[in-house]
C-alpha cells in the first residue's frame, strides 16, 4: 500500500516562484519612478531655495548688486550684478535626466533693497521636469514671491 508524503508538487513550486518574480518586476519598476519623482522633488526645492538665497542677497544689497538665476537647459547659475557680466557666479547642475522646458536661455533677476523681479528678467515661469508632459513650474511673480505647482 502506498502512504501520502507531505510536501509540495513541483507545479505549485514553478507557480510560487512565478508570481514571486512578477511581484519583484512590478514593485522594482513602481520603485523606480517613486524615486525619478523624488528626485527631481529635490531639484525644485533646490532651485527654490536659491531662488530665495538670491532674493535675500538682493534685499540686503550684498556686494551692491542686484543678484539673480539663469537658467539653461540642465543646469542653473546663481550671480550677482548682472548675467553678461557677472560680480560673482555659481553653477549648478540638475540631475541626469532632468531639465528645464523653457524656450531658450533664461533669467530672473531680483532688485536691490526690494526684493522684486526686475524689468530684466527674460522669463517669471520655469518649467523643470523629466518629460515634457511631466514637469513642474516654478513662478515667480513681480512682488518677488515664489510659488510651485505640480
Amino acid at each position: 500500500m502506498r502512504t501520502h508524503t507531505s510536501g509540495f508538487t513541483l507545479l505549485e513550486l514553478l507557480i510560487v516562484i512565478g508570481l514571486f518574480t512578477l511581484l519583484t518586476l512590478f514593485s522594482a519598476s513602481a520603485l523606480g519612478q517613486a524615486r525619478d519623482n523624488l528626485a527631481l522633488s529635490n531639484d525644485v526645492r533646490e532651485i527654490t531655495a536659491a531662488l530665495r538665497l538670491a532674493q535675500n542677497n538682493a534685499v540686503v544689497s550684498l556686494h551692491g548688486q542686484p543678484h539673480g538665476l539663469y537658467f539653461k537647459n540642465d543646469s542653473y547659475v546663481v550671480f550677482s550684478g548682472s548675467w553678461s557680466a557677472p560680480f560673482a557666479a555659481k553653477e549648478y547642475h540638475l540631475r541626469p535626466g532632468v531639465n528645464f522646458y523653457n524656450s531658450g536661455d533664461q533669467q530672473i533677476i531680483f532688485e536691490r533693497l526690494t526684493g522684486n523681479t526686475s524689468a530684466l528678467s527674460t522669463t517669471d515661469t520655469i518649467f523643470i521636469g523629466r518629460e515634457i508632459n511631466d514637469k513642474k513650474e516654478i513662478t515667480v511673480d513681480t512682488l518677488g514671491n515664489i510659488f510651485i505647482k505640480d
